[in-house]
């Protein structure tokens, strides 16, 4: 368990001051969650007892192997007389082409992989904790690189965290106080040269970082859990801004998601409709196929609810990814943005 292991962790450390090198090896299951969703708790142990068993036929009789907590594990490797990085590397290769074969479940077939971060002693730490942090540094930049793999510590990866860490902050300050502002695109009809419509745009100026990008902001919104706050935020204050516009012109919102999974997204928007005076049918709902993908039946259920309020539904971003013709005969849309 974890403290077996951080024992042995400062065992390992302390042998380093007499030249003797080790290595920490952070392996973090990928896939994992699915199976405790799909096939219990229970198939959800024996995969964990199954993935143990193969981690420690891969191992030496120096080497420690524990199971850190959830679906982590931590490999101590006594690397004398040998060259710690490539011992690591080797070792983390046979550990993920153990972990990623096929595992039967009561005649399912599951599969997991792994994701391997790896640091060394004492060249990327000297002690437990600092040791324990680079390995878990460097796994998160395995998952971040595509997942099935792994990374050696690097100090860049600290400077990348702490930055990380600092827009995490910013983002979060920028959503409670509502700086992350709405912003208004013109919808011309060109067959008429007129003005029928914004679709909404979150934009974002920090004081230091000047405009950040959406691209940028976005997925640390939807990281943090904030999109759905920062959605209703961006729609209530731009139909504030539009409720006295001209009743023909429209406005479009662009749903996570994320955020398009949320039940309660039909009741809420229309509480907001209702408390700024802003009418239903002048607001447009746009939706990628990724939210439908993810749940089509939720997805069915939340667009007949909106429409039935008046509200009209669009499908972004048509012609990527998953383009599917069956989503355009299931689900009535209003509108097809094709990309």
């Amino acid at each position: 368990n974890r403290r077996v292991f951080h024992e042995a962790l400062q065992a390992a450390t302390a042998r380093a001051d007499r030249g003797v090198a080790s290595a920490i090896l952070i392996v973090d299951l990928d896939h994992f969650k699915p199976i405790n969703d799909l096939y219990g708790h229970a198939a959800g142990d024996l995969v964990l007892t199954e993935v143990s068993k193969r981690l420690a036929s891969q191992s030496r009789a120096n080497d420690v192997i524990a199971r850190l907590g959830g679906d982590e594990f931590g490999v101590i490797l006594d690397c004398s007389g040998d060259d710690p990085g490539a011992t690591a590397a080797a070792c983390a290769a046979r550990l993920s082409a153990a972990v990623t074969a096929p595992i039967v479940l009561e005649g399912q077939t599951a599969q997991v992989g792994a994701s391997i971060g790896i640091a060394v002693c004492p060249a990327d730490g000297a002690d437990a904790d600092t040791l324990m942090r680079a390995a878990d540094m460097a796994m998160y930049r395995a998952k971040e690189e595509g997942r099935g793999t792994f990374r050696m510590f690097q100090p860049s990866m600290e400077r990348a965290l702490r930055q990380r860490m600092a827009l995490e902050d910013d983002v979060r300050r920028a959503v409670a106080e509502e700086r992350i502002e709405p912003h208004f695109q013109p919808l011309i009809r060109l067959s008429e040269n007129r003005l029928v419509g914004f679709e909404i745009l979150a934009r974002w100026h920090h004081p230091v970082r000047g405009d950040v990008p959406p691209e940028t902001f976005i997925p640390v919104v939807e990281k943090l859990g904030l999109i759905g706050e920062l959605t209703y935020s961006i729609l209530r204050r731009a139909c504030k801004a539009a409720r006295d516009w001209p009743q023909d012109i429209t406005l479009a919102l662009n749903v996570s998601p994320l955020h398009f999974s949320d039940p309660l997204l039909p009741g809420k928007t229309l509480a907001i409709l209702s408390e700024t005076g802003f009418s239903p049918t002048r607001l447009e709902i746009e939706i990628t196929e990724t939210a439908l993908v993810a749940d089509i039946e939720a997805a069915r259920a939340a667009l007949a609810t909106l429409q039935s309020l008046g509200i009209r539904i669009s499908l972004d971003d048509f012609g990527i990814g998953y383009s599917n013709l069956y989503n355009l005969g299931e689900l009535h849309f209003d509108k097809i943005k094709i990309d």
